[in-house]
C-alpha cells in the first residue's frame, strides 16, 4: 500500500511506445553506425602509431603494419629513453601542458565570473576585448608567433625573421 506523499517505484527498464516507432529505431541504428565509423576513423591513426612504435625498425621500413606489430620490439623505446635530452623534452612538454591547462582554466573562470556581473562598469568594452583576443588566436594563428620568436632568439638556423 502506498502512503500519502510517497511515489510508486519506477520500473527498472522502461521503453516508451514512441521509442519503438520504426522511424526512431532506424534513426538509432543509423546514428549508432555513423558514430562507430567516426570512432574508428578517429582512433585508427593512434592505434597505428602504437603498433609501429612496438614493431622492429627494419621490419617497419617494409611497410604493411596496420593493427598489430609483426615483429615485437622495445628497442625504439629503449633508444629514446637512453637519450637524456629526450627525457627532459618529454618532461618539459608534460609540464607545459599541465601548467597552461591550469592557468587557462583559472584565468577563463576569473574572466567569466567578472563578465557575469551585471554591475560591471565597462562590461561591453571588456567583453569585446576578450572576444577579439579569442578570435584572433583562433583564426589568425597568433599563438605560434611567440614560438617562432623564441626560436629566433635562441639562434635557430631554420629561423625566418618575422
Amino acid at each position: 500500500m502506498i502512503q500519502r506523499g510517497m511515489r510508486r517505484p519506477r520500473k527498472k527498464f522502461y521503453i516508451s511506445k514512441r521509442a519503438l516507432r520504426p522511424g526512431n529505431v532506424i534513426f538509432t541504428i543509423v546514428n549508432t553506425l555513423i558514430m562507430l565509423c567516426v570512432i574508428v576513423v578517429m582512433l585508427y591513426p593512434f592505434w597505428n602509431t602504437i603498433a609501429v612504435s612496438f614493431n622492429d625498425a627494419q621490419d617497419t621500413l617494409r611497410g604493411g603494419i596496420k593493427l598489430f606489430p609483426r615483429v615485437f620490439s622495445l628497442y625504439s623505446y629503449q633508444s629514446v629513453f637512453k637519450n637524456k635530452l629526450m627525457v627532459i623534452a618529454a618532461i618539459n612538454s608534460v609540464l607545459r601542458t599541465l601548467i597552461s591547462t591550469v592557468l587557462g582554466v583559472l584565468f577563463g573562470s576569473m574572466i567569466a565570473y567578472v563578465l557575469s556581473r551585471k554591475e560591471l562598469v565597462a562590461k561591453k568594452f571588456i567583453t569585446s576585448y576578450f572576444l577579439s583576443r579569442i578570435n584572433s588566436e583562433l583564426f589568425f594563428d597568433e599563438g605560434f608567433k611567440d614560438d617562432k620568436q623564441l626560436c629566433c632568439l635562441c639562434g635557430s638556423r631554420t629561423c625566418k625573421r618575422l
